[in-house]
């Protein structure tokens, strides 16, 4: 048999195939005929090729071609008349070439010519983040206690790779907390309308209609008094244990029972098991769940292993300018009076900024005294705080649940908020320590690099 000319037609067709016949590849294939040999196997009706003397083996691909239908015959005869019909046979079996028998990764050709060749590509597992990270707890997480994915914004810790500046914050007149309502609804609990704020000094009892959500019975959040205008975010967890509402201000009384009040952050309906950034905190489009520290937080033997959220005088630090309007990530927006109101001078200082304490400082070096402050040191710098809102005037104000104030007054005797005492001087210590982490993005949370603390464990 013309093994030769066989080969040569059979390399034409697969050239074809591949769209690799150019005159060039046609050329070196048929100049490589003369050292290869090729075995017919009747039985499995394949070609199997080999070579080991070739010009050209790193290009060689290794070919498997299945007939379903025709199969070669084992006579053979040196006529012409015998060659065109082989060559029609041929053709015949190219058309039902499956693509999977054409290997996509190039090899290099077996050297055993008793060895089969499988047309099956090699099973590939899908590849690991990559990321570096110090290896997870065992230990399973309440999502409600503390949500969102490993690698939200909230849990993810400072990295090795972060870079840093001086935030240049100054001691504040006041240090005061942002009170945050937290309610998990039952299936019996009622389901009650959601309105618009009447105005900003008094939400009861309401404005527009903006929807329903099942609310716990019991769950009430007063309205202002005075000249006092808290931000109160909430969010309600519904039945099913992951979908969550956010709304701010929020207020409800026994007198309105009916209905709570609070603008309701859209897209409606998140998953306390997803990234958590969005929410009620209007100032920055950011959660009003995420960050927040929880009640027992500052009571317990545990460190507390999350970012917080801070709200800061924007009229005095924070930057609004043509080149960065108010805000960057993760924050989404800014007030709407930033343009007109934003005092600060830094770029990099803004609504959604993330500030830490450098490592290397200790709570000993900057003198921390009280047991709450070394909580909150260590999560400032192993974790850092979130620009949120905007305080409106001379003070600093780090989010909270509404039990935690008086938690801590209860354990320790310690008022959160206030312009003087033990605690007070331990915060405005931190403040003027606090730097920007000038790489935090989105592929980057925490400056990249190696996490200063193992990541969150997995949720329950």
């Amino acid at each position: 048999m013309n093994y030769k000319k066989i080969l040569t037609i059979l390399g034409i067709i697969i050239l074809e195939i591949t769209g690799c016949s150019s005159k060039s590849n046609l050329e070196i294939f048929e100049s490589t005929t003369e050292q290869i040999n090729i075995t017919f196997e009747t039985e499995n009706t394949s070609y199997i090729s080999k070579s080991k003397e070739s010009t050209v083996q790193e290009k060689v691909e290794t070919i498997e071609i299945i007939s379903s239908e025709n199969t070669l015959h084992e006579s053979t005869k040196n006529s012409s008349e015998e060659m065109e019909e082989s060559e029609e046979n041929i053709s015949e079996e190219s058309s039902t070439i499956s693509e999977s028998t054409i290997q996509e990764e190039k090899t290099t050709t077996q050297e055993t010519s008793s060895e089969s060749i499988s047309s099956e590509k090699p099973k590939t597992s899908k590849q690991p983040e990559d990321k570096t990270e110090i290896p997870t707890p065992e230990v399973k997480r309440d999502a409600w206690k503390q949500p969102f994915s490993k690698y939200s914004i909230w849990n993810m810790p400072v990295g090795s790779g972060a870079v840093l500046e001086k935030a240049n914050l100054q001691r504040s007149y006041w240090l005061g907390v942002d009170k945050e309502y937290f309610a998990k609804a039952k299936a019996d609990d009622p389901v009650v309308d959601v309105y618009s704020p009447s105005n900003w000094a008094k939400r009861l009892p309401g404005d527009k209609l903006l929807g329903q959500i099942q609310v716990p019975d019991d769950f009430f959040i007063n309205d202002c008094e005075g000249s006092n205008t808290p931000n109160n975010c909430a969010t309600i967890l519904s039945p099913d244990g992951r979908t969550y509402y956010q709304l701010e201000p929020a207020c409800r009384t026994p007198e309105y029972k009916d209905r709570i009040i609070g603008w309701l952050y859209s897209p409606q309906g998140q998953d306390l098991y997803g990234d958590g950034i969005g929410g009620s905190h209007y100032g920055s489009g950011l959660s009003a769940i995420g960050g927040t520290i929880r009640s027992g937080e500052l009571t317990s033997n545990e460190p507390i292993t999350h970012a917080l959220k801070i709200n800061v005088w924007a009229e005095k630090y924070l930057y609004y300018g043509e080149d960065v309007k108010g805000f960057i990530y993760p924050a989404d927006r800014c007030d709407s009076y930033a343009a007109t109101t934003y005092g600060g001078t830094n770029p990099k200082l803004t609504m959604g900024t993330l500030l830490v304490i450098p490592q290397g400082i200790t709570p000993e070096s900057l003198g921390i005294n009280t047991e709450v402050g070394k909580k909150i040191f260590y999560a400032l710098q192993s974790y850092g705080a979130y620009v949120v809102d905007d305080s409106a005037w001379d003070c600093y104000a780090l989010s909270v649940e509404n039990t935690v104030v008086d938690e801590v007054k209860e354990k320790y005797g310690i008022l959160l908020t206030g312009d003087s005492g033990t605690y007070f001087e331990d915060i405005q210590k931190m403040i003027e320590n606090l730097h920007i982490v000038t790489n935090n993005t989105k592929d980057s949370i925490g400056g990249g690099g190696t996490p200063v603390k193992p990541l969150a464990p997995d949720l329950e």
